[in-house]
């Protein structure tokens, strides 16, 4: 046993990764926790998962070894276990990887971890300061910011690394008191069932133009925007259709319930009822036949701290109309489809004419994003990339242990 309560020399790495949110919880932190602990044991790290998600007590999940805990108090946002802090003081460890802070499971890690003089890597999540494009009332924001006043100095001291999923992240990050050096962007992953679907058939084979967005349905989502641009398409006689897919979001997190209705109600005012279909939550195959059976991925969030959707559909081979939130400035670029301005109907609508009116462009755009997502967002890649950022935080402190693959 070295310093750090891993493996000595010659033996793999122990990174045991933390967070609240879990399986059956569906949630980015969740999704990444699980693929990134799948690519690293894969690659001979040791990298079990720490959660107080109800479940059995200690389960196999695709080759992850997943430790549930009973929480003291299961309210949303609150879920303090004392046996999970137990372990985290006294597991094996050669470092903790967190997912997201402002909660007591993962904050309680990162207090262990600086306790353990354990290098630590926390990753965003949208957590630094993505709650101020949220709706959620005053009095809650003001906790979060006195909260941030007392656990921000905690948190960028005691981080060896803090992981970004994009640049617009990063610099919220920097924002947030992190030291640049500090700072890595690594993108999320995409299954990889995207890749392997064959390319959509080509636009123009049916008598629709077929948008498609994704997304939990709630006022941050802007949907609204795509509803006014689809009528102006519309008016300018181009058969569009859009396609909604995702759960409405209830009274959770500042959101407003109703949001779907409210969609629906614009609709009908703007005459195109008709032309847009509500899915509801789709998954796994359902969800790849949507992205397959699309002509453009139409994004038009306020703010997303990377835009999953948006990477899926790149690799599902759609090209792209977004506002410049999350990934969207790095994926769509000014080759992958279009930029827009936030709340710009009129600008959104044009952008898509053009890739209607355009097959050439419209192919270059798919080619391009599809081309982008497959460099970029393949787990085997995002997963060796934190093979060797591990390893190299692990140089830095304590003899060479070893990364395979």
């Amino acid at each position: 046993m070295n310093l750090f309560g891993g493996a000595s020399v010659g033996q793999p790495l122990r990174v045991p990764r933390v967070t609240q949110e879990f399986f059956p919880v569906v949630s980015g932190p969740a999704n990444q926790a699980l693929a990134i602990s799948r690519e690293l044991e894969w690659r001979g790290i040791v990298s079990p998962i720490l959660t107080t998600t109800a479940g059995e007590p200690t389960t196999p999940l695709e080759g992850v070894t997943v430790h549930r805990f009973q929480p003291m108090v299961a309210a949303p946002n609150f879920r303090p276990s004392l046996p999970l802090q137990r372990m985290l003081l006294h597991m094996p460890a050669t470092l903790f990887h967190v997912h997201g802070w402002r909660n007591p499971v993962s904050d309680g890690a990162i207090l262990a971890a600086w306790q353990r003089g354990i290098p630590l890597v926390v990753q965003a999540h949208g957590v630094a300061y993505g709650y101020r494009y949220s709706s959620e009332a005053l009095p809650l924001r003001t906790v979060r910011q006195a909260y941030d006043a007392l656990m921000r100095p905690v948190v960028t001291r005691a981080a060896a690394l803090a992981i970004a999923g994009t640049q617009l992240e990063a610099e919220e990050l920097r924002m947030y008191g992190f030291p640049a050096n500090k700072i890595v962007v690594i993108p999320v992953g995409v299954d990889e069932h995207f890749f392997s679907m064959p390319c959509p058939a080509h636009m123009h084979n049916d008598a629709a133009f077929t948008l498609l967005t994704v997304g939990r349905l709630g006022p941050r989502r802007n949907v609204e925007q795509i509803i006014r641009a689809l009528a102006l398409l519309r008016a300018w006689g181009i058969p569009a259709h859009l396609r909604v897919v995702g759960p409405e979001v209830r009274l959770a997190a500042g959101e407003v319930a109703g949001y779907r209705q409210q969609l629906e109600a614009l609709a009908h005012r703007l005459g195109v009822a008709h032309a847009v279909t509500f899915t509801g939550p789709l998954h796994g195959q359902a969800l790849r036949d949507e992205y397959r059976a699309a002509d453009v991925f139409v994004y038009t969030t306020l703010y997303e701290n990377f835009g999953q959707p948006m990477a899926e559909a790149a690799a599902s081979g759609l090209p792209l109309v977004a506002t410049p939130t999350g990934v969207a400035p790095e994926l769509v670029g000014n080759d992958a489809g279009f930029l827009v301005p936030f709340h710009d109907a009129i600008a959104t609508a044009t952008a898509l004419q053009t890739l209607y009116l355009s097959p050439e462009h419209y192919e270059r755009c798919r080619l391009t994003a599809q081309h982008r997502a497959a460099r970029e967002f393949r787990w085997a890649t995002i997963g060796q990339r934190y093979c060797q950022l591990y390893t190299e935080i692990t140089e830095r402190n304590k003899p060479k242990a070893l990364c395979y693959g």
